[in-house]
């Protein structure tokens, strides 16, 4: 009795496996079949040999790809053929980038025209059309690198090798005091070649205000004194032989009496910045409340350094 449910309970999953397998052949033998687009196939086809004649050949062994998997066979034995040619026609290029000491940086990027042609510079192929390039090697903490490249049909696997220097330009932040580095550090060496605030003298504010009115009152006196003489002379012929009365040359006289009121005013303004510049050089007035960004220079490094005096 027990022996006949254990056939029983053997024989059930053998025919419901066959029943699965029964469906899903009969699925696939009586499923539509996707036919490719002909019009497709050949576009495809003849854009692929467009490009591969300009030199794109990255773009036509995409067209020749995808014509070559879904044409029928009789366009896809000619599109494999091309694609194949294509495929060794098409340069690649391996970057290979390391620091000063020889070290990879394997998480350098290239770039060319703006354009990312890898993330990562870890040995990978990169596949480039043929032509010139530009490249540049960008990498954290490094000065970036420019080359130019030209890249040749046929080319594989070419090893490009770089290396980057350690960028040393480096903004320090603080007052530059004689005798103390831009670090803070004491070192005479250093504040020698930090320029201090204190020998740095500059133009007041007031002095530029001052300068630019009286540039500007120079200008309407010239113009109003040409426009005083102007109207003298058109009256001078209008009133030959017997001469033009005192109501009718008024107002040219005027305006030179302006033009002269102008240069004086000028002029005063042009006193009075200059005052103002002797004054604050006079009194000793340093640029204490200016930042200024100044070279430093030691015996193991170089910079840049943000000085203010407080």
């Amino acid at each position: 009795m027990s022996s006949n449910r254990m056939r029983r309970a053997r024989v059930v999953p053998i025919v419901q496996y066959a029943l699965v397998l029964l469906a899903a052949g009969s699925v696939l033998l009586f499923a539509p079949r996707v036919r490719a687009d002909p019009e497709a196939c050949v576009a495809a086809h003849e854009q692929g040999q467009e490009l591969r004649i300009q030199g794109r050949l990255g773009a036509a062994r995409e067209r020749f790809a995808s014509c070559a998997r879904n044409c029928p066979k009789v366009v896809q034995k000619d599109c494999a053929s091309l694609l194949a040619q294509v495929e060794e026609s098409l340069p690649s290029i391996v970057f290979a980038v390391s620091d000063e000491q020889g070290s990879d940086l394997p998480s350098a990027r290239v770039l060319s025209n703006g354009q990312l042609l890898s993330e990562r510079t870890d040995g990978r192929v990169v596949t480039l059309d043929p032509g010139s390039y530009r490249i540049r090697v960008e990498a954290d903490g490094h000065a970036p690198l420019e080359r130019q490249l030209v890249v040749n049909v046929g080319e594989k696997r070419r090893v490009l090798r770089m290396q980057l220097e350690r960028a040393r330009a480096e903004l320090a932040v603080g007052s530059a005091r004689p005798g103390t580095e831009a670090g803070g550090a004491g070192s005479g060496e250093a504040s020698e070649a930090v320029p201090s605030s204190e020998s740095v003298h500059v133009v007041p504010l007031t002095s530029y205000v001052l300068g630019g009115a009286a540039l500007a009152t120079v200008a309407a006196a010239v113009v109003l004194g040409a426009l005083g003489k102007k109207e003298l002379d058109r009256l001078e012929q209008r009133c030959e032989p017997d001469g033009c009365g005192r109501d009718q040359t008024r107002r040219g006289r005027n305006l030179y009496i302006a033009a002269d009121v102008g240069f004086g005013v000028a002029g005063g303004l042009a006193l009075a910045a200059t005052g103002v510049l002797v004054a604050k050089l006079l009194r000793g007035e340093r640029a204490d409340r200016q930042a200024r960004l100044g070279p430093w220079l030691d015996r193991q490094s170089a910079g840049l350094v943000l000085q203010r005096a407080f």
